[in-house]
């Protein structure tokens, strides 16, 4: 039922078809920034290639994190013919590249898509929430789980996003739209929880594109 209700409030916003959900699109930014100090953030690089770092300003206080920082958990069969730049220590994999990120205008949480590795045409990717602390002078790193077939064995364990086109928030509930090279694309949906990381609802089919088994809701 809670899925549901979110779809229809994405429908009736308008967001399911261009999945421009950056904002919190029921929150006033003007208002809440008055509440919660919201940051400038950009990347080092316009060009996706290069994006190693995300810049966070806040006033005086800039925070440079770099994708590499960003370390997850794969629980995914990663064919053996794939090379990584770096090697995972202790099975956690870091960060190459940044995709998109989105702020919760009411906590000051940041989602961030992260490249994990790449290929054959098929990319491994995570979303992490970054939660601030003390005004932005730190800040707790948590990372989003989607589940697949299997249990989490810990809270640093993921199966990966595909190809991360949007990420947003709809009253706190984050939303990551990803898919693949064929045209398959979803949107998977994460409420408020005890945690920042938020917990799994579900997710929904946007497009089909070439139908592949490994293409569905868990």
């Amino acid at each position: 039922m809670k899925i549901k209700l979110l779809l229809a409030t994405l429908l009736s916003l308008g967001l399911m078809s261009g999945c421009n959900f950056i904002k919190d699109s029921n929150t006033s930014a003007e208002s809440i920034k008055k509440v919660v100090p919201i940051p400038d953030i950009s990347y080092n690089d316009a060009d996706f290639s290069n994006r190693t770092e995300l810049i966070i300003q806040n006033g005086k206080t800039t925070q440079r994190i770099k994708a590499s920082s960003l370390k997850i958990r794969l629980m995914d069969s990663i064919p053996s013919f794939c090379s990584s730049d770096s090697q995972p220590t202790e099975n956690l994999f870091p960060g190459r590249l940044f995709f998109d990120y989105a702020i919760d205008l009411k906590t000051g949480d940041i989602a961030v898509g992260v490249l994990i590795n790449e290929c054959a045409d098929v990319q491994y990717s995570a979303v992490f929430i970054l939660k601030p602390q003390d005004s932005w002078r730190d800040y707790e790193i948590y990372p989003v789980q989607l589940p697949k077939e299997n249990t989490f064995p810990d809270k640093f364990s993921s199966y990966s996003f595909g190809s991360i086109w949007h990420i947003g928030f709809v009253s706190s509930n984050l939303i990551v739209q990803h898919g693949d090279m064929s045209g398959f694309t979803r949107i998977d949906l994460f409420a408020p929880s005890e945690t920042p990381a938020r917990e799994y609802l579900g997710c929904t089919v946007t497009s089909w594109g070439e139908v592949q088994e490994s293409n569905t809701c868990p």
